[in-house]
């Protein structure tokens, strides 16, 4: 068996992808700790109020475009 990859690849594009999904999916994982940590039952909470946050800064985006 060789140790050569023929025909494929992984280019830039997708490289890119792969750490960019680590990135966050890595750090999605660590604020949820330290939100549980820190908020005990209410967790929940702080990811609504964080959506509701991220909704109107999208929605201002959409009005400023």
């Amino acid at each position: 068996m060789s140790d050569d990859i023929d025909g494929g690849g992984l280019g830039l594009t997708g490289a890119v992808s792969m750490a960019l999904g680590g990135m966050i999916g890595g750090g999605i994982y660590a604020v949820l700790g330290v939100v549980v940590k820190v908020s005990g039952a209410l967790a929940w909470l702080s990811f609504v109020l964080a959506g509701i946050v991220a909704m109107c800064a999208g929605y201002s985006y959409i009005k400023l475009n």
